[in-house]
């Protein structure tokens, strides 16, 4: 067995940190009071390789660790106490031909560690998985987009909610592109922790408008995947009638 521990730097990065990214190093040290002690049983299809982990709720951080082909990997991250958290891990085989992902919800007492024994189950990825120079990129996908009305009268708002998926749906983030004639309450931002989000748009000027969404799963190589994993528009009506 391999261990690791990784200190998530709370000081700097704080509650609201949203992809904050974790140290890793090899320590031989103790476990301390307010740390999620992490072991995670390598499923039989993979050798070595590199695994992502997303941490939300007190306290939201991201981080990785390259593993060797041991039968478990223990890690620890250094976490402040506090109910809500949800761990995910997500690893693939060096070609990419299968993906193991999984996510635990937990909470973490002030007086001592907290260890969690997990499991990722594996399975041949979906199409928006891809290799990218030799290491797998979990591109990545939109799943829906909706504005409600479909016609906004000019001066009124409306509401755009949309949602996307990801190994670890925890560091999805969006951008969104508006015309001239819509005003848009945010144009970029991360999603939540389930690949959700939303904003609201005011129609200022009569006329057809496209609201588009490009996401981003904050680990690099989306130049790599197909746009139309990534990128979803819906057309609305800016209405002087209403």
């Amino acid at each position: 067995m391999r261990r690791f521990v990784l200190f998530v730097g709370i000081g700097v990065c704080g509650t609201a940190a949203y992809g904050c990214a974790g140290k890793v190093s090899e320590d031989g040290s103790s476990v301390l009071s307010g740390e999620v002690v992490v072991v995670w049983r390598v499923p039989q299809e993979l050798g070595s390789g590199h695994l992502n982990f997303a941490v939300t709720g007190p306290t939201t951080a991201i981080g990785s660790l390259d593993y060797d082909a041991n039968p478990t990997v223990e890690f620890t991250i250094d976490l402040p106490p506090g109910t809500g958290y949800t761990l995910s891990l997500q690893t693939a085989s060096s070609g990419g031909q299968v993906m193991c992902a999984g996510s635990e919800s937990f909470s973490l007492p002030s007086t001592s560690p907290l260890t969690l024994a997990f499991d990722t189950p594996c399975a041949v990825p979906p199409d928006w998985v891809t290799p990218v120079m030799g290491i797998t990129e979990a591109c990545a996908s939109w799943s829906s987009l909706l504005v409600s009305p479909a016609a906004i009268a000019v001066g009124e708002t409306g509401h755009v909610t949309f949602s996307a998926t990801a190994p670890l749906p925890a560091v999805l983030s969006y951008v969104a592109t508006v015309p001239a004639n819509l005003v848009a309450s945010a144009s970029s931002g991360p999603l939540d922790g389930n690949g959700n989000g939303d904003f609201d748009v005011t129609c200022v000027k009569a006329g057809e408008a496209t609201i588009q969404l490009t996401f981003a799963d904050g680990d690099g190589g989306m130049d790599m995947c197909d746009p139309t994993w990534n990128t979803v528009s819906t057309t609305i009506t800016c209405d002087p009638s209403h």
